[in-house]
Formats: C-alpha cells, structure tokens, sequence
C-alpha cells in the first residue's frame, strides 16, 4: 500500500481497512488471550533462560510497531491482535534496507510498550552487516560488534540508561556461516555482547559448507554444528524449516497439507539439538512454511496457506512434546512484514497485501 498515509497525514480507506479487519479477528478471538505460562520450568538449564516456562510467538519487523513511520498507522491493532492469538513473544528485527539506528527514541519506546503492555516478551535480533547479511561472514568483528553495541546503546538511552523490562534476550548473529575458520569471530561477538548488554546471547540457526561449491546450507539438523555453538551462547537458537527441499524430499515437500509430512523431520531435528546442546536451552526462534501468496518477483509462488498451517502445526506440536525436554518453546517466521505499503511475503501469518490472515495464526495458542 504506497498511499497509506496520505500527506496531511490522513488514512487511505485501504489503511483502514486494514485496521478494521485486525479489529474483526480480534473480535473472532474475544476471551481466548491467556497469561504467560509459568509452569515446566526447564530443569536442564545451566545458566540463565531468555524466558521461563514455555512461551509461544513470532518474528515481527519492529518499523511494524515503532510508530511515526511514514505509512504505519496498525501497531496497537496488530499487537492487539497477537495477543488474543496467543502470541506470548516476539523475535523482533529489521528487515533488509531497514536501519535500527535510524529509530527514534520515541519509536523505540513505542515498540516495546506496545508489547510490555500486552505482556509479550521481546528477543531482540541485531542488524549485523550488509556484508553479513549477504555471506554469512563476519569480516571486521570489531566493527561489528561497534555497529551493534550502538543500537543496544541507542535502545537504552530511550528508556533512561536501563533496558525496557520486556527485554529478555538478544541475538547478536543469525545464520552466520559457520566453520573452523568462523568460529573465532563468532565468540567474540557473542562474548562483547554478551558482557556489553548483560543479557543472554545466542546465534540464531547457521549455515555450513555443504552445498555445490562450497556454498552455504541453511539450517541442516547438524550434530557437529550444535556442539561447536552451543558453548559460545546462553541458549541455542535453531531455525526449523521442514518444507525446505534440502530437508523433506520429494514433490510434496512444499505442498503438502498433512503435518505428518513434516514431523519425522522436526522430531529428528529437535532430538539432535537436546542431545547435542551440552544442557543449554532450545528455543526454535525460526520455523515456518509458504503460504503462496508471495507476489511475483519478491518469492518464488509456493505452498497455500493450508499447507503454510500444516508446516507450523508440525513444528508447534512436536516442540510441544519436547516441553520439559529441553524445548522452551519458538517463534513463528513470520508474523508480518513491515507495514502496510509492503506486500505479502511468502512466509506471513499476517499480510497486508493482499489483506488476508493466515489460518495458521490461530493455531499459535492451541499449541501453547
């Protein structure tokens, strides 16, 4: 939606609209929030957890609720609708070309009241590099760690020299590449952060050298991968994405509807993380399938949102069962992506354009 706002700051009706269809879902799930699960406190953990008990949510651009942004009038609605859906945490970020340093104090604190409000936890996940972004490589990781620290410092100037209290964990790194020869760059980003915040650290999935040419394989259930992250972070993060070929072969691996396709694949995958992690907690800070709906140009058309539910329900149920396990719960990739100008990615359980809600979303509080 490129009019959303209009230049004497007014609503285009399609905005509206926008908000008025949050506000009639969250109709549809009057009654159904609940409070934060306190119970199953993970037994296994050896320092501290980003959370306790076992929560539920999603990844979430945070220009979707800093409010002041050009064309960004649904925050309050989309917060209200996550909490009646049962999100319990966000995995909040910024999407490619968006910068964290360029938010305002105000928009910091706009962001992250909304969610404390709602009594939503955060994981904050770091810009890195374009650099980064692109290979999976930390080439200059003071520079790095530099570029980091500053958005953390800039986060708490904008709540008095304190984090906001809904701050629980950050990830500094996500889906480095990772090797003998990347190892060392990855602990000492995690180590700075980690002594810079004060706050549980981890590195969120990865990539290894398994591909055609050495090129990088995102998120394979790697036993050696889990054992050489595990020590450099407080929890380990993975990232499950069970309709991926490379994981669940053959032609019904991105269509299929019956999350029985899918289970063997996140049970396996889960499995090697509890067994492998040296006692930390895992929590499944990206898991989530294609919904179809991806315009032309901006993902390749795949899936539906009946299978996108199925993919999620796999995962959601099988992580259930390692509740107590080792499993402190996941976030959904993806909730929504910035903003009502921007159109449906083939990840979202809430799109804007086409305006649409995912079935999938529902389910979120009936796997709590």
């Amino acid at each position: 939606m490129h009019a959303s706002f209009h230049p004497k700051g007014g609503l285009s009706l399609r905005a509206v609209g926008l908000t008025v269809l949050f506000f009639v879902a969250v109709g549809l799930c009057a009654g159904c929030g609940a409070a934060l699960s306190q119970s199953n406190q993970y037994p296994r953990n050896h320092v501290s957890a980003p959370m306790s008990g076992y929560s539920i949510g999603g990844d979430l651009d945070v220009t979707d609720l800093a409010g002041g942004l050009r064309r960004q009038p649904t925050g309050a609605a989309l917060v209200r609708l996550m909490k009646n859906s049962g999100v319990q945490i966000v995995r909040l970020y910024c999407y490619w070309g968006c910068n964290m340093n360029g938010l305002t104090p105000e928009q910091w604190r706009n962001a992250f009241d909304l969610l404390r409000a709602a009594g939503i936890k955060v994981i904050l996940r770091l810009n890195g590099s374009p650099h980064f972004l692109r290979t999976g490589i930390i080439r200059n990781p003071e520079r790095y760690i530099a570029g980091e620290e500053a958005i953390l410092a800039r986060l708490k100037a904008a709540y008095g020299g304190s984090y906001p209290a809904n701050l629980v964990a950050v990830d500094p790194i996500n889906e480095p590449f990772v090797d003998a020869q990347t190892l060392p760059q990855l602990r000492a980003v995690t180590t700075a952060i980690r002594q810079y915040s004060g706050l549980p650290v981890s590195i969120g999935g990865w990539r290894t050298p398994d591909g055609k040419n050495g090129r990088g394989v995102f998120n394979s259930p790697d036993p050696a991968v889990v054992r050489e992250l595990a020590p450099l972070v407080d929890y380990l993060s993975i990232h499950v994405y069970p309709d991926d070929g490379n994981n669940v072969q053959g032609k019904s691996a991105r269509t299929s509807t019956d999350p029985a396709t899918y289970e063997p694949f996140v049970r396996n995958f889960l499995r090697v993380a509890v067994s492998n992690d040296g006692g930390k907690p895992v929590f499944v800070e990206e898991f989530g399938g294609q919904n179809g709906l991806a315009p032309a140009g901006n993902r390749p058309l795949a899936g539906s949102p009946a299978h996108q539910r199925a993919v999620v329900d796999a995962v959601l149920q099988t992580m259930r069962s390692f509740k107590g396990r080792g499993v402190t719960g996941g976030t959904v990739f993806n909730l929504a992506h910035a903003a009502p100008w921007r159109n449906c990615d083939g990840w979202d359980l809430i799109c804007y354009r086409p305006l649409r809600i995912m079935p999938a979303l529902a389910d979120l509080k009936k796997f709590e």
